[in-house]
Parts: structure tokens; C-alpha cells; sequence
């Protein structure tokens, strides 16, 4: 079914009158006493990106706070949600950044005693890395079998795709299995040539990103206070915020990891909190 203008749409769900992200994932999924409205997506962040989103506040039209209260103002045990998290099937930190925005249609909805930023909040705890956390076993990475690096070229180019960000959004939507979701980690060695070549946008090398440097002043000068705070700004969910350059990677302990990264801090420009 067709979907309604960003607007109409808009104006209907500010009618009923949800309070916060935590209401919208209900009412998608049946769970209030809501009829569910074909007409109007389940991800408005997506199918309206270049349509009117702003942000989920606009859309609920709500004063809301995205992040998901405490039940009992205690979050879930460490190996119990970890436990749950393995049954998700998450292959990526930005793939549960995404299932936390309720993007990922095929998933249950995160419960609400859940943080979103379990590696700050389960430090202590029994956190360990982003591996363990999510079920990852790197045997079980290194046995994945990809398709060759022109085969996948061959494919990605058909799709017409300019950005990563729009790699990552017709990736996640579109489960594929046969490319992976990084191809500049697997094909380092096979052929690659940037994400440009890889897209069919232009030569582009692996200097097509802004050099570190330059990168980290154009962060500083965004205020950001998290690594969160950066996976939502380059999803575009902040508002008044300048858009993100392309030559500026959404991965960038990533991309940076040997050419200037030294961890968020730094990136953000703010400074770690004293204990005294």
C-alpha cells in the first residue's frame, strides 16, 4: 500500500497521542489498543528522510526523550541482556544503534529496562567488548563467505547508490548475505578501492576521506557529548545541525583507526570527567 505525504501522515499520528519512541515500537507492533494504519510506515525516519523528517519529537508531536526510562530505576542483569541480544542476531555496534531506533523491522521491540549505551553502562558490570556483547564469534566472521569484491562491485553499482549512509539503510533493509555490510574491512586486500569505486561515483582511493585532523575540528565545533550522539547526527536525527560532509566516514574509529584515532574524547573534543 501507498504511503500518505510526510504531512497528512504526521498530522494523523499527532492524534493519537503517543508519548515517547517507547509508544510508537507498541502501537507498530499491535500491542496498544491502536488499529495499526497501513498507509503510515513503521520507520518514518526512513521511508520520509528526504520528505519532511526532522525528527521523532516533530513526528509524535511530543516533547519526548528518545532514550527508554529505567524500569524501577534499575537496568536489566548484564548476562541477562546479553543473553536476549544474542537471540537478535545483531552482526554490528551500528546495527544495535539501529535496532535501539526501532529501524530493524524484523526485531522485537528493545525492552525498556535495556540501555542503549550498554558499554557505559554495564562497564562495571561485565562488559567486555562489542563481540561478546553481541553474540560474535570472530571463527565464526572469518568462516562468512562473501562473494569476490567484483562480483559485489558489479551488484552495488546496479543499486544506484551515492553514499554509505544510503549502503548501510538498503543494506539493513534488504538483509543481504553475500556482501558484507563493510566491504573496505573484507576486500582490504582484494582489490579495494574506496567506497567511490565501489559505488561507481567516482575514482576515490582510500584518501578520499577528510584527513583526521580536519575531521576532529569540524566534530569539535558540533558540541557532541557521545559516540551515540554521533551515530544519531549522522542519521540526521539532530536537529539544527549541519549536514554531515560525505568526505567525513559515519565509522570513524574505523576508518581513523590508523591514521590519527584515539578515542571519543578526543574526536568530540570533551574530556573525561574527573573522579574528584
Amino acid at each position: 500500500m501507498k504511503h500518505l505525504p510526510f504531512n497528512e501522515a504526521k498530522v494523523i499520528v499527532h492524534k493519537l497521542k503517543l508519548r515517547n519512541i517507547s509508544d510508537w515500537r507498541l502501537y507498530c507492533t499491535g500491542k496498544l489498543s491502536i488499529k495499526i494504519l497501513d498507509n503510515i510506515p513503521k520507520t518514518p525516519n526512513f521511508i520520509y528522510k528526504n520528505s519532511g523528517w526532522t525528527s521523532w519529537a516533530d513526528w509524535l508531536g511530543s516533547d519526548i526523550i528518545i532514550q527508554s526510562k529505567r524500569i524501577n530505576n534499575k537496568w536489566m542483569d548484564f548476562k541477562k541482556a546479553k543473553a536476549f541480544v544474542h537471540s537478535l542476531k545483531l552482526i554490528s555496534k551500528f546495527e544495535w544503534y539501529q535496532y535501539c531506533k526501532c529501524e530493524l523491522k524484523d526485531k522485537p521491540i528493545k525492552p525498556v529496562n535495556i540501555p542503549k549505551n550498554v558499554d557505559l553502562y554495564y562497564k562495571k558490570s561485565g562488559w567486555t567488548n562489542w563481540h561478546n556483547f553481541l553474540g560474535i564469534h570472530k571463527d565464526n566472521i572469518k568462516k562468512t563467505k562473501y562473494i569476490s569484491f567484483e562480483e559485489a562491485k558489479k551488484i552495488v553499482r546496479k543499486l544506484k547508490i551515492k553514499t554509505i549512509q544510503e549502503w548501510h539503510d538498503y543494506y539493513y533493509h534488504n538483509k543481504l548475505s553475500e556482501i558484507p555490510l563493510n566491504p573496505h574491512v573484507v576486500y582490504r586486500e582484494k582489490g579495494w578501492g574506496g567506497m567511490k569505486d565501489f559505488f561507481g561515483t567516482g575514482k576515490g582511493h582510500n584518501d578520499e576521506w577528510l584527513p583526521y585532523e580536519k575531521a576532529r575540528t569540524f566534530a569539535h565545533k558540533l558540541n557532541l557529548r557521545s559516540s551515540n550522539q554521533w551515530y544519531d547526527y549522522c542519521k540526521g536525527i539532530l536537529r539544527n545541525k549541519p549536514k554531515k560532509p560525505q568526505n567525513i566516514p559515519v565509522a570513524v574509529e574505523t576508518i581513523y583507526k590508523n591514521t590519527g584515532w584515539k578515542n571519543w574524547y578526543d574526536f568530540l573534543g570533551k574530556h573525561k570527567k574527573s573522579n574528584t
